[in-house]
Protein backbone atom coordinates (compact mmCIF):
# COMPACT_ATOMS: atom_id res chain seq x y z
CA UNK A 1 0.00 0.00 0.00
CA UNK A 2 1.27 3.48 -0.86
CA UNK A 3 1.68 6.37 1.57
CA UNK A 4 -1.13 8.08 -0.35
CA UNK A 5 -3.40 5.08 0.21
CA UNK A 6 -2.53 4.84 3.91
CA UNK A 7 -3.17 8.53 4.50
CA UNK A 8 -6.36 8.50 2.48
CA UNK A 9 -7.71 5.71 4.68
CA UNK A 10 -6.66 7.54 7.85
CA UNK A 11 -8.21 10.83 6.74
CA UNK A 12 -11.42 9.15 5.58
CA UNK A 13 -11.82 7.28 8.86
CA UNK A 14 -11.06 10.41 10.86
CA UNK A 15 -14.01 12.04 9.10
CA UNK A 16 -16.11 8.94 9.89
CA UNK A 17 -16.75 8.27 6.21
CA UNK A 18 -17.09 4.96 4.42
CA UNK A 19 -15.58 4.50 0.97
CA UNK A 20 -19.08 4.83 -0.47
CA UNK A 21 -19.76 8.09 1.39
CA UNK A 22 -16.45 9.61 0.33
CA UNK A 23 -17.01 8.51 -3.25
CA UNK A 24 -20.43 10.18 -3.26
CA UNK A 25 -18.96 13.40 -1.82
CA UNK A 26 -16.44 13.69 -4.62
CA UNK A 27 -18.53 12.23 -7.44
CA UNK A 28 -16.84 8.93 -8.13
CA UNK A 29 -17.32 5.21 -7.47
CA UNK A 30 -16.49 3.25 -4.31
CA UNK A 31 -14.16 1.07 -6.36
CA UNK A 32 -12.26 4.19 -7.41
CA UNK A 33 -11.66 5.08 -3.76
CA UNK A 34 -10.64 1.46 -3.11
CA UNK A 35 -8.16 1.67 -5.96
CA UNK A 36 -6.46 4.65 -4.35
CA UNK A 37 -6.51 3.12 -0.89
CA UNK A 38 -5.53 -0.49 -1.55
CA UNK A 39 -4.17 -0.77 -5.08
CA UNK A 40 -1.79 2.17 -5.03
CA UNK A 41 -3.41 3.97 -7.94
CA UNK A 42 -2.49 7.63 -8.41
CA UNK A 43 -5.20 10.29 -8.23
CA UNK A 44 -5.46 13.03 -10.83
CA UNK A 45 -4.97 16.61 -9.69
CA UNK A 46 -8.72 17.13 -9.99
CA UNK A 47 -9.50 14.15 -7.77
CA UNK A 48 -6.76 15.11 -5.31
CA UNK A 49 -8.28 18.59 -4.97
CA UNK A 50 -11.71 17.06 -4.31
CA UNK A 51 -10.26 14.69 -1.71
CA UNK A 52 -8.48 17.53 0.08
CA UNK A 53 -11.71 19.55 0.29
CA UNK A 54 -13.82 16.57 1.36
CA UNK A 55 -11.40 15.33 4.01
CA UNK A 56 -10.12 18.63 5.40
CA UNK A 57 -6.45 17.78 4.96
CA UNK A 58 -3.66 19.24 2.85
CA UNK A 59 -2.51 17.72 -0.42
CA UNK A 60 1.03 17.65 0.96
CA UNK A 61 -0.21 15.42 3.76
CA UNK A 62 -2.01 12.99 1.44
CA UNK A 63 1.00 12.79 -0.87
CA UNK A 64 3.43 12.14 1.99
CA UNK A 65 5.32 15.42 1.55
CA UNK A 66 4.34 16.77 4.98
CA UNK A 67 3.30 14.91 8.10
CA UNK A 68 1.05 17.77 9.23
CA UNK A 69 -2.45 16.94 8.01
CA UNK A 70 -3.72 20.44 8.71
CA UNK A 71 -6.28 19.24 11.24
CA UNK A 72 -6.78 21.88 13.85
CA UNK A 73 -8.88 22.37 16.91
CA UNK A 74 -10.31 25.65 18.20
CA UNK A 75 -7.34 26.30 20.50
CA UNK A 76 -4.93 25.91 17.60
CA UNK A 77 -7.00 28.32 15.50
CA UNK A 78 -7.04 30.89 18.32
CA UNK A 79 -3.25 30.62 18.60
CA UNK A 80 -2.90 31.19 14.85
CA UNK A 81 -5.05 34.31 15.00
CA UNK A 82 -2.93 35.64 17.88
CA UNK A 83 0.17 35.00 15.73
CA UNK A 84 -1.54 36.82 12.90
CA UNK A 85 -2.17 39.88 15.06
CA UNK A 86 1.51 40.05 15.94
CA UNK A 87 2.51 39.70 12.29
CA UNK A 88 0.04 42.36 11.21
CA UNK A 89 1.40 44.83 13.73
CA UNK A 90 4.93 44.33 12.35
CA UNK A 91 3.90 44.54 8.68
CA UNK A 92 4.29 47.58 6.44
CA UNK A 93 1.20 49.10 4.79
CA UNK A 94 1.50 47.02 1.58
CA UNK A 95 1.80 43.82 3.60
CA UNK A 96 -1.17 44.87 5.75
CA UNK A 97 -3.26 45.34 2.59
CA UNK A 98 -2.33 41.84 1.44
CA UNK A 99 -3.18 40.43 4.86
CA UNK A 100 -6.53 42.24 4.77
CA UNK A 101 -7.29 40.59 1.42
CA UNK A 102 -6.49 37.14 2.80
CA UNK A 103 -8.60 37.88 5.88
CA UNK A 104 -11.53 38.39 3.53
CA UNK A 105 -11.04 34.77 2.46
CA UNK A 106 -10.85 33.67 6.10
CA UNK A 107 -14.09 35.55 6.76
CA UNK A 108 -15.81 33.53 4.05
CA UNK A 109 -14.55 30.27 5.56
CA UNK A 110 -15.77 31.31 9.01
CA UNK A 111 -19.18 32.16 7.55
CA UNK A 112 -19.40 28.51 6.49
CA UNK A 113 -18.62 27.48 10.06
CA UNK A 114 -21.82 29.17 11.16
CA UNK A 115 -23.85 27.53 8.39
CA UNK A 116 -22.40 24.01 8.37
CA UNK A 117 -19.55 23.38 10.83
CA UNK A 118 -19.03 19.81 9.65
CA UNK A 119 -18.26 21.01 6.12
CA UNK A 120 -15.53 23.50 7.01
CA UNK A 121 -12.09 22.74 5.68
CA UNK A 122 -9.80 23.77 8.52
CA UNK A 123 -6.79 22.81 6.44
CA UNK A 124 -7.65 25.64 4.06
CA UNK A 125 -7.79 28.07 6.99
CA UNK A 126 -4.43 26.82 8.19
CA UNK A 127 -2.94 27.32 4.69
CA UNK A 128 -4.25 30.90 4.62
CA UNK A 129 -2.62 31.72 7.93
CA UNK A 130 0.67 30.22 6.68
CA UNK A 131 0.38 32.37 3.54
CA UNK A 132 -0.11 35.49 5.64
CA UNK A 133 3.00 34.65 7.64
CA UNK A 134 4.97 34.50 4.38
CA UNK A 135 3.71 37.96 3.45
CA UNK A 136 5.53 39.61 6.32
CA UNK A 137 8.89 37.90 5.92
CA UNK A 138 11.34 39.98 3.91
CA UNK A 139 14.10 38.76 1.60
CA UNK A 140 16.51 38.41 4.51
CA UNK A 141 14.12 36.17 6.41
CA UNK A 142 13.43 38.92 8.94
CA UNK A 143 10.01 39.92 10.17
Amino acid sequence: MSIFGERLIEARKRQHLTQVELAEKIGMSRSGIGGYEKEGKDASYEVLAKLVRALGVTSDYLLGIDDNAGWMNRTHIAEKFYDLELLYDRADSAQQEAIDAVLGEVDQILAHVMEAPEAVNLAALYDLVKAMRMLVVNDNGER
